[in-house]
């Protein structure tokens, strides 16, 4: 029994080891940029993860649905990406960026590095360097931020416009006509100071933890529930 539980160990040892290299081949030059702690119905640049892996830059790591994936860069900054998320990484002004093309990741940035998200149309990043986040891409291309821990800041790539999503709050991001009125109507504007609706994209803010998402501790996995992200 003991011998055959070596044999299995030493198995997946050597799949992994076999799987680093693979991706190594493939992208000899892409630095390693994490770790891959958990993962389930996951490929990683095409391949599917046994569980663990290491993580390089712009490799993409995506989730079936039902999957999930937890990544660690330190202690501090981490990240957790739900069923149905693509996402590569890679560092760049010194920072951690996150490009999500599809899905829900939930960022952590609690010590001096950063971790930020970028999507076609926003980037997203902790306001005063500190702060766990949500951010999720939609069906319909709506972008939903929650802010769980610290204050989040929202930048428009196109305009360079900042908007400002405070601790407890969350915000729905969506193509609309200047005219269109907030959702959430002037109480819930009036809950967020800083985030401004802007043509084309119309912010609308909300109050409460938004997207359903639990944090464990600082070593273990970002938890991302089951809960609709379109039901904050």
């Amino acid at each position: 029994m003991a011998m055959q539980l070596a044999s299995k160990r030493l198995i997946s040892l050597c799949f992994v080891t076999l799987l680093s290299a693979s991706l190594m081949a493939v992208a000899p030059n892409h630095p390693v940029i994490g770790t891959i702690m958990q993962s389930a119905g996951a490929t990683l640049s095409g391949i599917a993860l046994p569980g663990q892996g290491t993580l390089v830059t712009d490799a993409v790591l995506s989730t079936a649905q039902g999957g999930s994936a937890w990544v660690r860069f330190s202690a501090d900054l981490q990240a957790g990406l739900s069923e149905q998320t693509s996402v590569s990484f890679d560092s760049a002004g010194g920072q951690i960026w996150a490009h999500l093309s599809s899905g829900t990741i939930a960022a952590k940035s609690v010590g001096n590095e950063t971790l930020a998200v970028e999507t076609s149309r926003l980037k997203v990043g902790p306001a005063q360097g500190k702060a766990v986040y949500v951010v999720a891409l939609l069906a319909d291309s709506t972008t939903i931020v929650s802010a769980r821990r610290g204050n989040v800041a929202v930048t428009e790539t196109s305009s360079g416009k900042k908007h400002l999503i405070p601790e407890g709050h969350y915000a729905r991001i969506s193509n609309a006509p200047a005219a269109a009125p907030a959702q959430g109507g002037a109480a819930a504007a009036a809950a967020s100071p800083g985030l401004l609706n802007s043509t084309p994209v119309l912010f609308a803010i909300g109050v409460g933890s938004g997207l359903g998402i639990g944090f464990g501790v600082a070593e273990g996995p970002l938890g991302l529930s089951p809960a609709s992200p379109s039901a904050p």
